[in-house]
């Protein structure tokens, strides 16, 4: 497959407060074959307004951030914008 026929990057959006996790992601992506525009966030505010500018396709969460108890804790902040949970 040349660079022309591969799927187009995917958006992923790390609420996540380790950058070494992260990278570690994203090489696993990579040798997986998928391509990734990563955005990574800290702060609870920084979450909400990256689901509205950003656009994730893809969302991985650090649940042992203090901000957020449990994912419960957004609220689907974007109606009709997050459309599965993974625990």
């Amino acid at each position: 497959m040349s660079n022309s026929d591969s799927p187009p990057p995917i958006k992923v959006l790390f609420l996540e407060d380790s950058e070494q996790d992260v990278e570690f992601v994203i090489f696993e992506l990579e040798i997986a074959g998928i391509a990734a525009i990563p955005k990574q966030v800290v702060t609870k505010k920084d979450f909400l307004d990256a689901l509205e500018t950003f656009e994730p396709e893809v969302i991985l969460a650090d649940y042992s951030l203090p901000m957020f108890v449990y994912y419960g804790d957004v609220d689907h902040p974007v109606p009709g914008q997050i459309d599965h949970w993974v625990s």
